[in-house]
């Protein structure tokens, strides 16, 4: 993550961090202090993101890290 936002640094961005569990939320909350416009969400991708309150189309790209190994049904939950 921190790759990602130092390389977008110079641009004008929305990131959205999600995690299952507000304590890692928390956690990145911390370790990514020095970068501004970051939002935190809970996202569990076992559930239709939509029924969490994100917007259908509303995300140009996504990145999955230590997270897809534990998804059930990946497409069948995120895709509309």
């Amino acid at each position: 993550t921190q790759q990602v936002l130092k390389a977008c640094k110079s641009r004008q961005i929305t990131y959205t961090f999600t995690d299952v569990s507000p304590f890692f939320l928390e956690k990145a909350r911390d370790n990514l202090a020095e970068f501004s416009g970051l939002e935190y969400k809970v996202l569990d991708i076992e559930k239709a993101p939509k029924l969490q309150g994100f917007c259908c189309h509303s995300y140009d790209l996504i990145i999955a890290a230590n997270v897809l190994h534990s998804t059930a049904n990946l497409q069948e939950e995120t895709l509309p």
